[in-house]
């Protein structure tokens, strides 16, 4: 392969490096459906704890926080919340997890301070909108409809609540559109390597 071919590899590999990561998570998620299917948050608090953190209900906080310190790692959840939000919620705790956020002798809770970087938080709720909606759902959908007003009608079909489609998924098609230029410049770079 030439040089400037692995150079290219490298500034995509840099560039999407989310992306990467997300296919790696698929595969190792595969069996719990992660962007592949719809998931409830039980699913969400599986993958989580396979990635070695304890999961506690807690009802005094509305947003879920993660705990690391003495080599333990605990995420605390509100199961009161509406499903589908938790679903979100749960996913951008996991994305943190998986985009390797945190260190083992640092607590925090979201809720009252900031203290990832920007890149950090959206990379994190990338995860947890993944989550949500699967990006086979949305591929399917883009082959009739691409109308927002279309999709929100076809996910309340599903028993998803209005409130919480209206809000969050237009975030989720703008994350669907990078999620297919990453593919498509990653898939083009992969047949020029093929074809040397």
């Amino acid at each position: 392969m030439p040089g400037w071919l692995k150079r290219e590899l490298e500034l995509l590999k840099a560039k999407y490096s989310l992306y990467f990561i997300i296919k790696k998570y698929e595969k190792i998620f595969r069996d719990v459906g992660f962007n592949r299917c719809f998931l409830d948050y039980e699913k969400v608090l599986i993958m989580i704890e396979r990635m070695g953190v304890q999961s506690a209900e807690d009802r005094f906080f509305k947003e879920p926080f993660l705990w690391c310190g003495n080599g333990k790692k605990v995420l605390f959840y509100n199961p009161e919340v509406h499903p589908e939000e938790l679903v979100i919620k749960l996913g951008h705790e996991l994305g943190h997890l998986i985009c390797e956020h945190y260190r083992e002798d640092f607590m925090w809770i979201k809720s009252a301070h900031r203290v990832f970087s920007n890149r950090m938080e959206k990379e994190a709720d990338v995860i947890g909108y993944l989550c949500w909606i699967p990006t086979p759902y949305l591929d399917r959908v883009r082959g009739y409809s691409w109308d927002i007003d279309e999709v929100i009608k076809d996910l309340s079909n599903c028993d998803t609540e209005y409130r919480i489609i209206y809000k969050n998924l237009p975030v989720r098609f703008q994350i669907y559109q990078e999620y297919l230029k990453a593919d498509e410049e990653i898939s083009r770079v992969q047949r020029m390597i093929e074809s040397f």
